[in-house]
């Protein structure tokens, strides 16, 4: 792959647009356990698609600290005025840059806001969801600015 077009990609991705089980609750309580700001993240799975290039990376880097923001709010707003499918897509959307940035203290959880909203299932947890994510990432948000 070329490296513009994969930026290209995930931009159009993230800035322009399973049924809970037992194991999912227990993964999503673990999420909600304190974390140092150490441990929210990792940089290696980026690196690795990267190859090396550090501008890549810091570009990537940036294009998340622009678009998760306004991802999250996006996603507030939708739930606010019930609406399940964008809140859907736009957990669907920001899936791929939380796995490239190893932000494992989400991973259960932006998974069950997108089946829950896109099932009409659970609502009542979309919203503490939402902002369980949202403090999460907004500590991301600021560790990643520091680097």
């Amino acid at each position: 792959f070329k490296e513009e077009d994969l930026y290209r990609k995930i931009k159009k991705l993230t800035g322009n647009k399973s049924t809970s089980s037992n194991n999912d609750n227990v993964l999503a309580k673990q999420e909600s356990m304190p974390l140092t700001d150490s441990s929210l993240f990792s940089l290696e799975k980026l690196r690795v698609i990267a190859k090396g290039n550090e501008e890549f990376v810091k570009k990537m880097t940036k294009l998340f600290l622009e678009t998760t923001p306004v991802n999250l709010q996006k996603m507030k707003n939708a739930v606010n005025a019930t609406d399940f499918d964008t809140v859907k897509l736009v957990a669907h959307s920001m899936k791929p840059s939380f796995d490239m940035f190893d932000i494992q203290s989400v991973h259960v959880t932006i998974r069950n806001i997108e089946d829950n909203a896109g099932n009409r299932k659970n609502l009542e947890t979309l919203e503490p969801s939402i902002m369980q994510v949202t403090t999460i990432i907004e500590r991301v948000l600021e560790q990643l600015k520091k680097l």
